[in-house]
C-alpha cells in the first residue's frame, strides 16, 4: 500500500505547470484545427443528435469517457443498449502513436507495437476518425452522406465552406473526407497534446521544475522496485502496453500516467 501511495503522489505531479497555448477560435480567421474542434463537439453527427466525439473523449477527463465505471467500463453508444466492445482510450497525444509493426523490445524481444484503437487496427488519425462516426455501437450515423448532410445544415457550414470551398458539398464523398481531415487536424493540435504537465516540465528541465520529495520517491519506485518502467519506459517517453487482444500499443508517458490519475480519481475502470 505504501508503494501504491508513493506512485499515486507521482501521478499527482502531472498537474499542469503552464497555461494552454492553443490558438483561440477567431471568427474571421477560422482554421482547420478550430473547425475540427467544432466537428469533434457536434452531437448532430450521431444518429439521434445525442452523442459527439467529445462525449466519450471528454477534455475534462483527459479525453476519455467520464461516465465509465467498474460497473460499466465500456462506453454507451448513442443508441439505447448499444455499447462499445472495449473501454475508450484517451485521444490525447494520439498523434504520437507509431504505426502498427513488429519491433525489437529490449525486455520482451520481438513484439507488436503501435496502431490506433486498443487493438492497433488503424495507423492514421484519419482512418481512426471514420470508425466511431459510422459504428452502430458508437455514434451510429447511417452513412457517410448522413454525416455530410449534418455538417451541411449545421451551424458551422459556412466556416466549412470558407476553408474547403463553396462547392464542397456538391461532392459528398469529398466532403466526408474533409470532415475527417478537420477532425484529424484537431487531434494533431496543441490543445490535444499540450505537453504542459509538471512531469513534462520536469523531463525538459529538472532544475527549474524539480519533483517534490514524495514525487521523486514515487518515480524511484516506478523506475525501481515497482518495475513499472519495464513495460512503461521513461525514455524516450513512449509507453509499451500489451492489450487483451495481444496487439500492443506504444504510447507516450503522459497518456499512461494520465490514465492512472483518472483511474485513481474516478475509481478503477475496466482493463484496456
Amino acid at each position: 500500500m505504501k508503494h501504491l501511495l508513493i506512485i499515486y503522489l507521482l501521478v499527482i505531479s502531472l498537474s499542469a505547470c503552464s497555461g494552454d497555448d492553443s490558438t483561440p477560435d477567431d471568427e474571421k480567421t477560422i482554421t482547420e484545427v478550430a473547425l475540427g474542434k467544432l466537428i469533434f463537439d457536434d452531437h448532430h453527427l450521431s444518429a439521434n443528435d445525442y452523442q459527439a466525439c467529445s462525449t466519450c473523449h471528454n477534455a475534462a477527463a483527459g479525453y476519455t469517457d467520464p461516465h465509465a465505471s467498474v460497473a460499466s467500463p465500456v462506453s454507451e453508444g448513442t443508441l439505447i443498449d448499444h455499447f462499445g466492445e472495449r473501454n475508450t482510450p484517451t485521444s490525447a497525444y494520439s498523434q504520437f502513436t507509431p504505426t502498427f509493426s513488429l519491433i525489437d523490445d529490449p525486455v520482451r524481444g520481438q513484439v507488436y507495437s503501435g496502431g490506433l484503437f486498443l487493438d492497433g487496427r488503424q495507423d492514421s488519425l484519419e482512418d481512426q476518425a471514420k470508425g466511431p462516426l459510422l459504428s452502430p455501437n458508437e455514434m451510429a450515423s447511417v452513412s457517410k452522406l448522413a454525416v455530410v448532410d449534418a455538417v451541411r445544415v449545421g451551424r458551422y457550414a459556412n466556416r466549412f465552406m470558407s476553408i474547403y470551398g463553396r462547392e464542397i458539398f456538391n461532392n459528398r464523398e469529398n466532403a466526408f473526407d474533409k470532415i475527417i481531415q478537420a477532425l484529424a487536424a484537431f487531434e494533431r493540435s496543441n490543445e490535444m497534446s499540450p505537453f504542459n504537465s509538471k512531469f513534462d516540465c520536469f523531463i525538459n528541465d529538472a532544475t527549474q521544475y524539480p519533483l517534490s520529495v514524495q514525487e521523486q520517491a514515487g518515480l524511484d519506485v516506478f523506475d525501481g522496485k515497482g518495475k513499472c518502467s519495464s513495460c512503461h519506459t521513461l525514455q524516450p517517453h513512449l509507453r509499451f502496453r500489451r492489450r487483451r487482444s495481444m496487439r500492443p500499443v506504444q504510447q507516450r508517458i503522459r497518456r499512461t500516467m494520465l490514465g492512472l490519475r483518472l483511474a485513481v480519481a474516478h475509481g478503477q475502470r475496466g482493463s484496456s
